[in-house]
């Protein structure tokens, strides 16, 4: 199954409450200007990482409010990250802030090419090490002419958000964040915060996928969504 998704990540130690409180400053900002009917966190815990989904219903399909946004409005300071998930595309991003450390990291991926703050990643990833101009020439190579190093560049890669999240949050359990996304439950961002099932027609509040400037930023040839 193929997934586009915008999702966040936190640390497992910030609260649940935190986050909600979090998100319900950003959706009042979004009201204000974006048509829907009500906000809805889908939350889970994975292996010391907190994942959410940010859900809406009364959205027009195929529209969504921008990362920038999201990133600009949460009033938390603890460590978080947006992940613009596009596997049908192959195009995903890695947004993190920690406020209180005054530390950033951006990346984008398109297949095995990766821009943006790639060398404040001090990780190993198959990749690393090669340029755009390396991995075009790699892609033109015949296999048995490929070194296993580069063989791994192109065939072995990760994307950004698996370098990011084991970069920020120490993560190893590959794609099981999607996990997520099968949550039959919400918290609703008014009322009491009780989760309850997710409403039909509820959809993704945040555009996942990246902006040209997004592209430009990361020296990534620019997409057309």
């Amino acid at each position: 199954m193929s997934y586009k998704v915008a999702l966040f990540a936190f640390p497992e130690s910030v609260s649940r409450d935190k986050i909600v409180e979090a998100f319900e400053s950003t959706v009042d900002v979004l009201s204000a200007d974006l048509e829907m009917e009500g906000a809805h966190l889908a939350l889970k815990a994975i292996d010391g990482v907190t994942f959410v989904e940010v859900l809406a219903t009364g959205r027009p399909r195929g529209s969504g409010a921008s990362r920038g946004t999201a990133m600009d409005t949460l009033s938390c300071d603890d460590p978080v990250a947006f992940l613009g998930y596009d596997d049908q595309n192959g195009v995903f991003v890695f947004d993190y802030a920690d406020p209180a450390k005054r530390d950033w990291l951006f990346l984008v991926s398109d297949g095995p090419f990766i821009g943006g703050d790639v060398e404040r990643v001090a990780g190993e990833f198959p990749q690393k090490g090669f340029t755009g101009e390396d991995l075009n020439a790699i892609l033109e190579k015949a296999e048995e002419d490929c070194s296993e190093a580069e063989q791994a560049a192109v065939a072995e890669y990760l994307n950004a958000i698996e370098i990011g999240l084991k970069e920020k949050f120490g993560w190893t359990s590959g794609r099981s964040f999607l996990d997520v996304c099968h949550e039959e439950t919400a918290i609703p961002l008014s009322g009491d915060r009780r989760a309850a099932p997710i409403p039909d027609g509820a959809q993704g509040l945040f555009a996942f996928w990246p902006t040209d400037e997004d592209f430009h930023t990361a020296k990534l040839p620019i997409r057309v969504y």
